[in-house]
Parts: structure tokens; sequence; C-alpha cells
């Protein structure tokens, strides 16, 4: 289980805006520390593709760690540095977590995710790379998505999947 704070969570449209992003954009946000173990480099791979089909896709990703310059020159590079925000670390990322359209895990290796298990009490649309315990608490198609790890394909057209279908997101 996790601990979370009591009524601490914003609205969905409170927290879209909290996240600095118009009511129409859509928001694929993950919290994780920037460290190669996370695939955030997967993940803004991934981020790329879905960019591609789906101009409105925002990408929020809460967190620090060693790779953030990086990280912020890999989304230069792919042509998406103006669709990605580096949120650092937020004491509020709870709050605004409900802002995501869809939430994602995309680590390499993983024990029990914490931010998993966060989304998951948000009732947040979830994409989650099936390593660790992810499929211990993610049924793939039925409470989320599962995709192989290291397949930023995979990963964005599962995220496209949820953003393309309200009805599959909730």
């Amino acid at each position: 289980g996790i601990k979370v704070p009591e009524g601490a969570a914003l609205p969905p449209g409170e927290a879209k805006l909290g996240l600095g992003l118009r009511p129409r954009e859509l928001c694929v946000g993950m919290v994780a520390n920037l460290r190669h173990v996370k695939g955030v480099d997967i993940f803004l791979r991934a981020a790329a593709l879905v960019q591609e089909e789906e101009p409105l896709a925002r990408f929020c990703i809460f967190g620090e760690g060693e790779l953030r310059d990086e990280l912020q020159n890999l989304a230069q590079e792919l042509g998406i540095a103006d669709a990605v925000k580096f949120m650092g670390f937020r004491r509020d990322a709870y709050a605004l977590i409900p802002g995501f359209d869809v939430a994602v895990i995309s680590s390499r290796s993983e024990g029990c995710s914490n931010s998993l298990l966060e989304y998951c009490y948000l009732g947040s649309a979830v994409v989650a790379t099936d390593v660790g315990g992810n499929a211990e608490i993610i049924v793939d198609g039925r409470s989320g998505r599962l995709v192989e790890s290291e397949n930023p394909a995979f990963l964005g057209e599962a995220i496209l999947d949820l953003l393309r279908n309200s009805h599959l997101r909730t």
C-alpha cells in the first residue's frame, strides 16, 4: 500500500491548469527519478512518435536526477522540446497527477513502483512496461496497458490508444 495525502489531489481540470496546460491539450505524464533504469529516454522517444500523430499531446515529467541535462538534450534532438515540460522535484506532484490524461511508467527494471500505485489510486489511465511487479498491479487491457520494456514504438502506440479513446481511459 501507499500513504497518500488526504484530499490533496486536485480535480482533473484544475490539475491540468496547474501543469500549465490548456484545457484541450492532452497530457501524458510520468513521475520518476531521472536515472537510466527509469527509462525516461524511452518515454521521450515514444513521446516523439505520439507527437507526430497527436499534435495536442504534451508531456510532463516530474523528477530529478543525473540525466536531466541529457534528457532535455534528447527532447531537443527529437524535436519535441516545446511539448515536454521537465517539472523537476515538486512536493505537489501528487496533487497534479489527475491532470495526466495518461500516466506512464517506462522503467527498464522495477520492484513495486510507488508511482504506479499512486496512479492507480488516483484513477489514472496507465501505460507501464511489463517489468518487475507491474504485472501484479496492472492487468493488460483491463486496468491499464502493459508493454515490453525498451520499445518506444509499443509504448507510443499504447499511449495513443488511450489518448484517442476516452472510454478506454476511464
